[in-house]
């Protein structure tokens, strides 16, 4: 489970941990939450991967204060890095505060 940037060219890695036990053929629930921090351009993340097949598989990543995520410009999303992976859906929720 990794948060990286693109920065327009390429990907670049910002944290990185390791998920034991994850297996093909199974689903999970991956949740990225991002919230605005105390500073104009600060953003924190929280990325949780939940087994749904296998529902001993959990893990949490962050949250992560992150500079330099705002303002938010161009496309917005997640994927998978040399997998074949397959979404069931993708939904977004716009924080109100």
């Amino acid at each position: 489970l990794r948060i990286q940037r693109f920065n327009g060219t390429t990907f670049s890695p910002v944290v990185a941990i390791t998920v034991p036990g994850l297996q093909m053929e199974s689903w999970y629930r991956l949740i990225v939450e991002t919230i605005p921090g105390s500073g104009p351009t600060q953003v924190s993340i929280t990325a949780r991967l939940l087994g749904i097949t296998d529902p001993s598989i959990s893990a949490t990543l962050g949250p992560l204060l992150v500079d330099n995520y705002l303002p938010a410009e161009g496309h917005y999303g997640f994927g998978t890095n040399r997998a074949q992976t397959r979404f069931s859906f993708f939904r977004v929720e716009e924080f109100s505060g």
